[in-house]
């Protein structure tokens, strides 16, 4: 635009060719174009769109029902009464942050809802706690070696719609002990892959990001391919798994040790279908789950 002006129309005047009123309606014609460009391109909403994002962790209930706490924040670029719902589940929302006060409708229960005005461009963050179904993933231990500190082998059987995709991350815990799990998509199971820590040590990596964000802003590597949505979501397993432990009555993860005749099996997955309540407007949705669920060792 400034090219055009200076020196465009300063060139067009020299030009002896050209009423100098010719000079005048091409900085007023100018003028007019950019204008309608900025308002198009440079004003709120261009290239935004209402997104959500959610992090949660599911315990294991029974084959086929996980008991679900959610974290789930809503942006939006229209304004208007956003309403979350989860039928069929027993579930209870919340607002995300106990620090402000929110014009919502809450109604808990097997037909619980979240109603309540959102601002245009802004964002919302909801907490809800809910028993969700999803399909049997017929997971069995069927056989472990371990001496209750370190574990040797295990195995791990798996049935029919076992997420195993690459954005899929298995660990074991054993003990206080945490490993890698490798999954044999030919045979459905699961076998012991490298150690990694205990898992106080990998639960810190959440507070060293804490402490890093305290003191100073967060540094993002320059060859890093992720989006800052994805590292939010891969960084946000330490939190989960420390999170998890609570169901155990465990604040501080040193002080947790899984009993030696069974495994944990954590299942850090993309969100799955069924697994996000039910919103009365479109969206584009981005999450993550940790799975946890207790293996003891089958009995012969």
């Amino acid at each position: 635009y400034i090219g055009l002006i200076f020196p465009g129309c300063w060139f067009l005047s020299q030009n002896k060719k050209y009423h100098y009123l010719v000079t005048y309606g091409t900085i007023a014609g100018l003028s007019v174009l950019f204008s309608i460009i900025f308002l198009l391109i440079g004003r709120r909403g261009y290239g935004e769109s209402t997104v959500s994002h959610s992090v949660a962790v599911a315990r294991m209930e029974d084959p086929g029902h996980w008991n679900m706490l959610q974290w789930t924040t809503l942006f939006v670029t229209d304004g208007d009464e956003y309403i979350f719902s989860a039928r069929d589940q027993q579930a209870l929302f919340s607002a995300g942050d106990s620090q402000e006060q929110v014009a919502a409708t809450i109604v808990p229960g097997n037909k619980a809802t979240f109603a309540g005005q959102i601002p245009p461009f802004s964002s919302q963050t909801i907490i809800s706690r809910r028993r969700i179904s999803l399909p049997d993933w017929k997971l069995s231990l069927v056989a472990m070696n371990g001496d209750g500190r370190e574990l040797i082998d295990v195995l791990i059987s798996t049935g029919q719609g076992f997420p195993s995709g690459k954005d899929t991350d298995l660990l074991l815990l054993y003990g206080k002990r945490l490993y890698r799990g490798a999954y044999d998509a030919t045979n459905k199971t699961i076998v012991k892959g490298a150690s990694i820590q205990t898992l106080d040590d990998f639960c810190a990596t959440r507070r060293t990001f804490e402490y890093q964000s305290f003191w100073m802003p967060m540094v993002e590597q320059a060859d890093d391919p992720r989006t800052k949505s994805e590292r939010f979501m891969d960084e946000s397993i330490y939190g989960l798994m420390a999170r998890s432990l609570v169901d155990d009555g465990v604040v501080v993860p040193e002080a947790y040790t899984l009993p030696p005749d069974r495994v944990r099996l954590y299942v850090y997955t993309n969100t799955l279908d069924g697994a996000m309540p039910d919103l009365n407007a479109e969206t584009k949705t981005e999450g993550r789950i940790l799975f946890v669920c207790d293996l003891p060792l089958e009995k012969e």
